[in-house]
């Protein structure tokens, strides 16, 4: 299957477990989820300001979850104010 991305600037793709979705960020740290379906152009934007997104199955219900930071990393005091964001996922819609 070939899937092609309407976007340049994708960032630190991430693949879900079911091999379904792809979530990545940009140069302006916007976390998108897409449908990694032959001609499929389904693209949301999922956070403004989030990045590192990681994948995570909850191991006794086993929903989806996409883990990722915000905007903490542009700060220059420490502790820096960012969070990690834990967002449940059910069919590639939070």
């Amino acid at each position: 299957m070939v899937c092609q991305l309407n976007t340049n600037d994708m960032r630190e793709p991430q693949i879900s477990p079911d091999g379904q979705w792809v979530s990545f960020d940009n140069s302006n740290l916007d976390l998108y989820l897409a449908r990694l379906e032959e001609n499929s152009s389904q693209v949301s934007l999922i956070a403004s300001r989030g990045y590192a997104s990681h994948w995570w199955i909850h191991p006794s219900t086993a929903e989806t979850y996409l883990i990722f930071a915000d905007d903490g990393l542009w700060q220059t005091t420490w502790p820096p104010q960012g969070r990690t964001v834990m967002m449940k996922i059910a069919d590639g819609s939070r």
